[in-house]
């Protein structure tokens, strides 16, 4: 069995944990099941530059995780943050963590299933440019994208 490695442009996805003679090992059988995975495409908006990658997944624990990687111009004031959903009803789900200086950031997020509870089926995912200051609103939006369902 051949094992081949593929390196995206924007994330790496993990390793998968191997036996000696080739074969994958199996989950644990108390693990969680996966009910459904959500990604998007995160794409600039006009007149902003960048890119990026999300994905979110419910697990049978009712626990969801999103990963999402951006590629963004560094900032020197101020910091990006990462939304879920539309108008009034976004909820900030953190802060992006500059990963490198070239610009590439990320965010890992765990939360019991309260964000999207049921598949993200065109459920909205934004990055804004936020300042340092007590609005809780989103300001500036960057990158957006909407999940689509997966598996």
């Amino acid at each position: 069995m051949k094992r081949i490695l593929l390196l995206g442009a924007l994330t790496l996805v993990g390793c998968l944990p191997w036996q000696s003679d080739g074969e994958l090992q199996q989950a644990a059988p108390n693990a969680p099941q996966t009910l459904w995975v959500g990604t998007t495409r995160l794409q600039a908006v006009e007149g902003e530059v960048g890119n990026g990658f999300a994905e979110v997944k419910l697990l049978s624990d009712g626990m969801m995780h999103l990963t999402l990687r951006a590629n963004l111009v560094p900032v020197e004031e101020g910091y990006y943050e990462v939304w879920v959903g539309e108008g009034t009803s976004a909820k900030s789900i953190g802060r992006l963590d500059a990963l490198r200086s070239d610009g590439t950031h990320s965010l890992s997020y765990v939360e019991k299933a309260s964000v999207l509870r049921a598949p993200p089926s065109s459920q909205k995912i934004f990055v804004t440019w936020e300042k340092e200051d007590d609005d809780p609103r989103p300001n500036e939006r960057i990158l957006e994208g909407t999940f689509m369902i997966v598996e």
